[in-house]
């Protein structure tokens, strides 16, 4: 293998003879640099509310809290809405009205801001996809947050992707594995069939493997240190990925 790929388990010959049919990949942290991304974000926001300090000191507030939401709604499980009950929980917490924390989290991160975001690719991503795409197999994006308007910005629009989804379309977040098995079901493939790459151990790693699919832990931004199962593949560039991905399909 290429320096960037590890094999993490005790994955051989058998494994590479598993009828690999569907790659599905986590978005934020995998297919471009979130940290430096949402520094450049969260900077823009700041300094258009300079003329508003009073809301945008709301709107810091109603974020932390819409983040605290989520983290409860991960450990707690499935909701009825997920999307809607988040902003309720967020405002909630923070004592502000729901349209607001609504308004302030479609301006963070619902309406993607910056037209151009290929600048925060990781290198080799499209060469890599349309390698894997060119060997047949169904290529998706799963992601905690809507998918369609970053693959535009990302200039990712011209992969052929089958499939683009958030948690949210399932009213459960990662780690819950009911993501993960509705990409599987959207597919018509088995969890055995499929392996999801992803940055986070605690999230991806993780439901990947209840939901039965093989993982491949992706650390582009360097080791997270974060808690959860062991990966079956690491890499730690996109070559690498590519190459644990094609040895799979021998």
């Amino acid at each position: 293998m290429l320096l960037g790929a590890r094999q993490r388990t005790g994955c051989g010959a058998a494994d590479r003879l598993l009828k690999l049919k569907l790659v599905t990949f986590d978005l934020d942290g995998t297919l471009y640099r979130n940290g430096i991304y949402n520094g450049r974000l969260v900077r823009q926001w700041l300094l258009k509310g300079i003329r508003t300090p009073c809301r945008t000191f709301r709107g810091v507030r109603a974020a932390r809290a819409f983040l605290k939401a989520r983290s409860r709604i991960r450990k707690e499980g499935p909701r009825e809405d997920l999307h809607r009950e988040q902003f309720e929980l967020a405002a909630e917490s923070c004592g502000y009205d729901v349209s607001f924390v609504r308004q302030v989290l479609y301006e963070l991160i619902y309406d993607n801001p910056f037209e151009d975001m290929v600048p925060y690719l990781f290198p080799g991503v499209e060469v890599a996809l349309l390698a894997l795409k060119g060997r047949g197999l169904k290529l998706g994006v799963l992601s905690d947050y809507p998918v369609e308007t970053k693959i535009r910005s990302l200039g990712l629009e011209k992969i052929q992707w089958d499939l683009l989804m958030s948690s949210e379309d399932a009213n459960a977040l990662k780690p819950h594995p009911a993501p993960f098995l509705m990409a599987c079901r959207r597919m018509s493939v088995e969890p055995s069939e499929a392996i999801h790459v992803g940055d986070r151990t605690d999230c991806d790693v993780a439901g990947a493997k209840a939901a039965g699919m093989k993982t491949l832990l992706f650390k582009g931004e360097g080791d997270r240190g974060l808690p959860g199962p062991m990966a079956d593949f690491e890499a730690t560039d996109f070559g690498g990925v590519r190459v644990i991905i094609e040895t799979l399909l021998g």
